[in-house]
């Protein structure tokens, strides 16, 4: 579901912008869900000229959605939660897209992510469109890394797994039990 804290037109005019401005990489969004904000973001995309590039995809089940990911080079998170009163969270999708490996934008402080993560790009929250030249500098940096995709994903299993999370708790228990 798409709802206004996602702040996906922020990307979308951020891809706009992009395009104006020359810029030359190929870039194809896939924007999975339905309702919501889904109306918004089919009138900037069509607005903007931009049908080519944007693709809504409609709910996928599990199979789809994991072909999806495959295909993908970057995971977008939510990019508005300023408009929930939101500046810090941990999103579930987040722990997904590490378990699958992938690199990931946000527009929050994800608490699970030191700030020198090298595979989170933090946009500002707010209501600005994306710098899809910054977007790609990412991407090149991450991209260099041999096993990037290894990497991101053993960190989600060693430390966003619930074995990790859990373990202050069973030892707190099993502390109190003796």
């Amino acid at each position: 579901t798409f709802c206004s804290w996602h702040g996906y037109e922020r990307l979308i005019t951020g891809i706009k912008n992009y395009r104006e401005n020359g810029g030359g990489y190929k870039i194809k969004l896939f924007l999975v869900g339905r309702r919501g904000d889904e109306e918004l973001y089919r009138h900037l995309v069509q607005k903007y000229g931009l049908e080519k590039e944007i693709i809504f995809t409609g709910w996928l089940d599990k199979e789809a959605l994991s072909e999806i990911f495959d295909k993908a080079d970057i995971a977008v998170s939510t990019l508005a939660p300023y408009k929930a009163g939101i500046e810090a969270a941990s999103p579930l999708k987040g722990v997904e897209y590490a378990a699958k490996g992938m690199p990931m934008i946000c527009g929050y402080k994800d608490l699970r992510f030191t700030d020198d993560y090298p595979y989170l790009l933090q946009v500002p929250n707010d209501d600005s469109p994306l710098d899809m030249e910054r977007v790609i500098y990412f991407w090149k940096r991450v991209r260099v890394i041999v096993d990037y995709k290894e990497q991101i994903h053993r960190f989600a299993k060693d430390y966003l797994s619930w074995d990790f999370i859990m373990q202050p708790v069973i030892e707190l228990y099993n502390v109190s039990q003796t």
